[in-house]
């Protein structure tokens, strides 16, 4: 299908709590009823902000609740569920059911083909649980680094004292980095545990998901840099913030 660039009104949500109708331009569907567009919200001066991108029920400017599926994938499987045509879809319990469950099921099945990894702990606690395995690495690996930096520098210096102390140095900055970066991750992702734990599992989940892949570091740090190199603020993948949407309870 073709797509192309509309005008959609779509409600987002203000740090206050309040909800504000604006219009966007957004990307159709294979639904007239839907559209992919900006998820924004703004804050108590007006300033607008970009937060990736969220389903929008054109009729009622809700967003459709999506979790990790994807989103056209979404849109295609329930096209055709129910009359999407008024701004109450969901009105009817029965069609509302139907609904959930088709969603449902799209947010299962993303979810078992990105996997939460053992090695971080309880896949229901995902900030928790990741919080908890930096602690734990910061406790026990800094010290299994540090003898284990003695050990290779003493193998070297046997050999060339000169060498030895250059690959102590090198080994040095890398345990002391690491540390470093392990305090950072526990901090923030604790910071913000507390001000919005949905969002901070929604995080820990993106982030394991990135440091799994391997792939994506790289492109994502050059992405950003150039985000704000140009006045944007990063794209935040995998998170999806608080916005008025369509009640399709909890899909968990």
């Amino acid at each position: 299908m073709t797509i192309e660039l509309i005008q959609v009104e779509t409600k987002l949500i203000r740090r206050a709590d309040e909800s504000k109708t604006v219009t966007v331009t957004g990307e159709s569907t294979s639904s007239p009823y839907f559209a992919i567009t900006p998820a924004i919200r703004h804050d108590d001066e007006g300033v607008y902000f970009g937060w990736g991108k969220s389903v929008t029920h054109i009729p009622s400017g809700l967003s459709l609740p999506t979790g990790g599926a994807d989103h056209r994938t979404v849109v295609d499987a329930v096209a055709d569920l129910i009359d999407w045509s008024s701004a109450t879809p969901l009105a009817d319990p029965a069609d509302k059911k139907l609904v959930i469950g088709v969603v449902r099921k799209l947010i299962e099945d993303a979810d078992e083909a990105n996997p939460w990894p053992e090695w971080v702990g309880d896949a229901t606690k995902p900030a928790l649980s990741l919080l908890a395995t930096q602690l734990d690495d910061g406790i026990e690996n800094y010290e299994k680094r540090r003898v284990s930096r003695d050990e290779l520098v003493g193998e070297v210096a046997a050999l060339d004292a000169a060498l030895a102390n250059k690959v102590g140095a090198y080994l040095d900055a890398g345990r002391i980095g690491i540390h470093v970066q392990t305090y950072g991750t526990a901090w923030l992702l604790a910071v913000l545990m507390q001000l919005d734990p949905d969002v901070a599992d929604q995080a820990a989940r993106e982030l394991v998901s990135a440091w799994e892949d391997g792939g994506v570091l790289d492109e994502h740090f050059y992405e950003w840099r150039n985000a704000i190199t140009n006045g944007r603020p990063p794209r935040l993948y995998g998170i999806t913030f608080p916005s008025p949407s369509l009640d399709l309870g909890d899909l968990k």
